[in-house]
């Protein structure tokens, strides 16, 4: 397990700060330069607010203040992941950087991993420079109960 290869597979790679993350291609709409935002009052620190990306209404979630409790610093969040329309809701997350495709055969799973606490958050894998990735299932995450405490 430790040497696992996906073979033919490709995936989507973003930054987090200096974390790698890995997703579906078809969970990527697209992804914009910093859109900026509109303040929605009420909301949990990580929800930004909402920006226009093409006329489409767009929720702002600063993910990497879900995952290890601090906030993007301005400097840090460069892009918008905006995720696919057939998602549950309409999610733009913010990013260090895009990384664009990358082949799985590149990588090998990084067994023992410490795992964090959300289903959404898969398997790490090692690319051949060093850097961890961590899956991401975006899917998971819109379906998560992580939006049904969106109010402060």
């Amino acid at each position: 397990m430790g040497n696992e290869r996906l073979d033919g597979q490709s995936k989507f790679a973003f930054m987090l700060g200096d974390q790698g993350y890995l997703t579906e291609l078809n969970q990527v709409a697209e992804v914009i330069p910093w859109p900026g935002v509109t303040l929605v009052p009420w909301t949990q620190p990580w929800f930004k607010g909402v920006a226009n990306v093409r006329g489409r209404v767009v929720g702002v979630v600063d993910i990497h203040g879900i995952l290890y409790g601090r906030l993007m610093l301005s400097q840090q969040s460069l892009q918008l992941l905006v995720l696919g329309d057939h998602l549950r809701y309409s999610v733009g997350l913010l990013i260090s950087r895009a990384l664009g495709l990358r082949n799985m055969m590149d990588f090998i799973s990084q067994a023992g991993a410490a795992q964090l606490p959300y289903d959404w958050i898969g398997a790490s894998w090692r690319d051949s420079g060093g850097q961890e990735f961590r899956e991401f299932d975006a899917t998971r995450f819109v379906d998560s109960r992580v939006f049904d405490n969106l109010e402060l």
